[in-house]
């Protein structure tokens, strides 16, 4: 194991004897390649890795050198968002610190990822979005494996003109194959063409099948953009299930003396969407009974201890080379006045405002931390 307090301390050497124990583990795997890409990867993690203040890093090491084989998303987004904080201009951020949580200072109080120091000091703290046991989630899951599977065939293919909306009428246990998609899209445009109102292609892969609307791009759709309109999931349930899990860690936290910013990851095409109707709520979904708010109204708030949610998607170690843009938006709580979330204006932010989310388009967690 790492020694505490060591200011020579790297992430990837002197792991000789856990590569030995636990060969099969993510983070040996990743030490030993010699893939290219993934040397340009460890030379920029160990980069990060080396502004951490030395007596904490050993704590961040230990993260990595899990002995369950699995996976490095969670330390790796947390040494990201320690870096992002440095980019946005916070240079006082310490790694789970030992809190006062009300009158008490009970060691076994939760710590936030970070506390950062500033003129109004605030904590912030990371989540992982991804599917769970839940069988509407696992159902979720593999469509929008399908439906990223379709978006990288889409790209492949460089359209600038045409949005796909794909509507799910089976679904089994594995999304389809890029290798159906890209071969039977690319057989159908040999014979088809889009035509007004829109060209319908059904695709079948073992027991999944799927539909696919193909529209002629209108002018205010973002270039090479395929959507889902329609995913037929019990939205409600999903939405209500991101509520929990956001609720729980603000609850976590709610007695600290500072205001929290939380860190969302999201993994799956369209969670971005419900993410949204999670935090703002929304009138009518799937003929269910409306949402209220992660932040509730003016007159009824919700969570007021937490003042923004800072939301990436598909960012992962797999991504952050990637030229393509991860999308990073923050959602300030539109119903606090704290100066904090100025802060953050740098990245694109998502304000609520007459019953909409208007975007102030700023740059990605990949363009602040230079990784495209």
């Amino acid at each position: 194991m790492p020694h505490n307090n060591d200011e020579n301390l790297k992430l990837f050497e002197n792991n000789e004897s856990y590569l030995k124990k636990n060969p099969d583990s993510q983070f040996s795997r990743f030490v030993i390649s010699d893939d290219p890409l993934d040397k340009k990867k460890k030379l920029i993690i160990e980069d990060w890795f080396s502004d951490f203040p030395d007596k904490e890093k050993n704590q961040v090491k230990c993260r990595f050198l899990s002995k369950i084989p699995g996976d490095l998303s969670s330390p790796f987004f947390e040494l990201a968002i320690y870096q992002l904080l440095f980019k946005l201009g916070f240079n006082n951020v310490e790694y789970e610190p030992d809190l006062k949580c009300g009158n008490s200072t009970n060691k076994k109080s939760p710590k936030p990822d970070y506390l950062i120091k500033c003129k109004t000091s605030f904590i912030i703290d990371a989540l992982q979005i991804f599917a769970s046991s839940n069988e509407d989630l696992k159902l979720h899951q593999v469509r929008m494996d399908t439906i990223r599977n379709l978006e990288s065939v889409v790209e492949s293919l460089a359209w600038k003109d045409i949005c796909i909306i794909p509507k799910f009428k089976n679904t089994n246990s594995q999304p389809i194959r890029k290798s159906v998609l890209k071969k039977e899209i690319e057989k159908f445009f040999v014979n088809s063409k889009i035509e007004l109102p829109f060209t319908k292609l059904t695709i079948k892969d073992d027991n999944e099948e799927i539909q696919l609307y193909f529209y002629p791009k209108k002018q205010d759709e973002p270039i090479n953009q395929c959507y889902v309109k329609d995913v037929e999931l019990n939205e409600h349930k999903y939405i209500k299930s991101i509520q929990g899990k956001i609720k729980n860690k603000a609850k976590k936290f709610k007695y600290y003396n500072y205001p929290l910013v939380l860190a969302i990851n999201i993994s799956g095409f369209c969670l971005l969407e419900y993410i949204e109707k999670a935090l703002f709520g929304t009138a009518k979904v799937n003929a269910q009974e409306p949402l209220d708010g992660i932040w509730g109204t003016k007159e009824k708030s919700h969570c007021s201890n937490l003042i923004g949610v800072l939301v990436t998607r598909q960012f992962y170690l797999e991504t952050m080379l990637l030229e393509k843009d991860v999308t990073t938006i923050y959602y300030p709580n539109p119903y606090s006045d704290n100066d904090i979330n100025k802060k953050f204006n740098q990245l694109t932010v998502g304000e609520f405002r007459d019953g909409k989310i208007n975007y102030n388009k700023g740059k990605s967690i990949q363009e602040l931390l230079k990784l495209v």
